[in-house]
């Protein structure tokens, strides 16, 4: 399982747009914050797949001030859902509507179109 986090790790960093005006994190570093949690990549995939079911279509991880926390892009039967998943405690945080429910309830609530 792991190689496959990291190769969904890979593929999704390498999606990502090219960003030249910040200075990378220095992987060491990087290594030694998420080598520190107690919630690895693989473990926060299956939290997140317990949560909402589906499979998982990519993760990354968020680091503010050695916080680490999981996103997970989750492929369910109601669309893609985003995840997130504390490496610290392990608590989950997941969508409990859909897009197409969501889009309806905004429309009954505010007068006008949804953008």
């Amino acid at each position: 399982m792991l190689s496959t986090a990291a190769a969904i790790m890979t593929a999704s960093l390498l999606s990502q747009p090219q960003d030249f005006t910040t200075i990378p994190p220095d992987p060491y570093e990087m290594g030694q914050v998420l080598a520190s949690t107690r919630v690895d990549a693989n473990k926060a995939i299956e939290l997140a797949t317990a949560a909402v079911g589906g499979s998982c279509a990519g993760i990354e991880a968020d680091v503010v001030n050695e916080s680490v926390t999981f996103k997970v892009m989750m492929g369910t039967a109601g669309g893609m859902k985003t995840v997130s998943v504390d490496a610290q405690t392990g608590a989950v945080t997941a969508p409990t509507i859909s897009v197409a429910d969501a889009i309806k309830a905004a429309t009954q609530a505010v007068d006008g179109s949804i953008k």
